[in-house]
């Protein structure tokens, strides 16, 4: 049977501090900064079993950090990394193991994006792989 994607995404997202502002795949038009973004993809299923029933779930799990400063960005970096870094997700009816963060993009400025009186916002993204398995 296959794993609830949503429910790993969801697990995830609970984990975020309460203070950060927090969208889950697509950031509206006017967010509000700082913020995490998490997104990733789909998800590699695997399984050991004869039968070849998957039982093992791998998701990339991206998130990406926005501020209207460079160090607002390192600041909600920091929140985030403490918050997911070596955490082990709670997943209904799987066993999850604990995330490790690496680097994907620095912090730089997003300069497709131009705010009145504000300029360029910066960002950052990290990713964190999340492994679970049938409990």
């Amino acid at each position: 049977m296959s794993a609830d994607i949503a429910a790993h995404y969801a697990s995830v997202i609970a984990l975020l501090p309460a203070g950060l502002t927090q969208y889950k795949g697509v950031v509206p038009d006017n967010p509000t900064y700082p913020y995490v973004v998490i997104w990733g993809d789909t998800g590699k299923e695997d399984s050991e079993a004869l039968s070849d029933d998957p039982s093992t779930l791998t998701l990339k799990v991206y998130a990406t950090c926005a501020g209207l400063s460079f160090d607002s960005v390192a600041i909600a970096l920091k929140l985030v990394r403490t918050a997911l870094n070596r955490a082990r997700p709670v997943v209904a009816g799987r066993v999850a193991y604990r995330m490790v963060q690496s680097p994907q993009q620095p912090i730089q400025a997003d300069l497709g994006i131009s705010l009145p009186g504000i300029g360029h916002p910066f960002y950052a993204v990290d990713q964190y792989d999340l492994t679970s398995d049938s409990a």
